[in-house]
C-alpha cells in the first residue's frame, strides 16, 4: 500500500518538521506531493534540501506549472491540486508546517487493510511554548484527552 502525502505550500522555510516527521517514519511506501503556490519558490534553499533528501519520493510542483491552474488563494483548492497530483493508493493530508507521529503511515495502513475503512481521521495535539494547547473548544464539537508522555 503506498500513501501518497500531499502539502500545499506558501512558506518554505516552515517544512523542516514535516521534512523530518516523513524520513523518521517507520513504513516507507510513501510519495510527498509538495505544490508551492505563487508566493513560494522551487529554488529555495529548503526545497532542493527536500529533493536530496527523499529523491524518488518527493515531487515538487509550482502552481505555474500545471496547466489551467488557478491560484485563487483558496487552501481547497490547492488541497485538490495536490489530491491531483498524487499516485498512491491512500491520500495523507500534512500541513506545511505540521509533523507526523514516526509511526503514522504504519499505524494507517494498519486500519486501512480493513476493507471496511474508506475514511480515518487522526488526533492532533497543538503545542506552544512546550505546553499542550487547546485551539478548538467543545462548542465547536472538539474533545480532548491529555497526552501521555510516551519517554
Amino acid at each position: 500500500m503506498k500513501f501518497s502525502v500531499f502539502t500545499p505550500v506558501h512558506n518554505c522555510s516552515r517544512l523542516r518538521p514535516a521534512l523530518e516527521s516523513l524520513v523518521e517514519q517507520t513504513y516507507k511506501d510513501f510519495e510527498w506531493i509538495i505544490l508551492l503556490n505563487q508566493k513560494a519558490s522551487i529554488n529555495d534553499e529548503l526545497i532542493k534540501e527536500i529533493c536530496y533528501t527523499l529523491k524518488d519520493r518527493v515531487t515538487v510542483t509550482h502552481i505555474s506549472d500545471i496547466q489551467n491552474a488557478e491560484d485563487n488563494g483558496y487552501i481547497g483548492n490547492y488541497k485538490r491540486l495536490c489530491c491531483s497530483l498524487a499516485t498512491g493508493d491512500v491520500l495523507v493530508e500534512l500541513d506545511y508546517d505540521d509533523a507526523l507521529e514516526p509511526n503514522c503511515l504504519e499505524v494507517l495502513k494498519e486500519h486501512f487493510s480493513d476493507d471496511n475503512v474508506d475514511f480515518v481521521y487522526s488526533s492532533c495535539y497543538e503545542y506552544k511554548d512546550g505546553k499542550t494547547v487547546a485551539p478548538f473548544s467543545a462548542k465547536f464539537g472538539w474533545q480532548y484527552a491529555k497526552c501521555k508522555d510516551t519517554d
